[in-house]
């Protein structure tokens, strides 16, 4: 959405911290920026929308990707070309 005010482009949320309510509870949905923030949910909403799934996932980095990726693969066989990047390559190999 335009942020309720007629804009044509989404508003950009770069808050790390929500507010609480009386009850200091996250009434909004909303904790901690790195977590979950209005921007990313609709990036990821989209992404997933325009790649004809159901969920998609950003990451800050390729190497938050793909640490997530073989995370979530354990003691699978991965083939890797020579020249990857090292971060990655450590993931695999450690």
């Amino acid at each position: 959405d335009g942020g309720g005010v007629g804009a044509v482009a989404p508003p950009l949320h770069t808050s790390t911290t929500f507010e609480r309510d009386e009850q200091l509870e996250y009434s909004g949905g909303h904790i901690y920026g790195r977590t979950d923030n209005p921007t990313r949910m609709l990036f990821e909403s989209t992404m997933a929308q325009l790649e004809g799934g159901t969920q998609a996932a950003a990451f800050g980095s390729g190497m938050a990707a793909a640490t997530a990726l073989l995370l979530s693969v354990p003691k699978a066989h991965v083939l890797m070309c020579d020249d990857l990047y090292h971060g990655v390559e450590h993931v695999i190999t450690s």
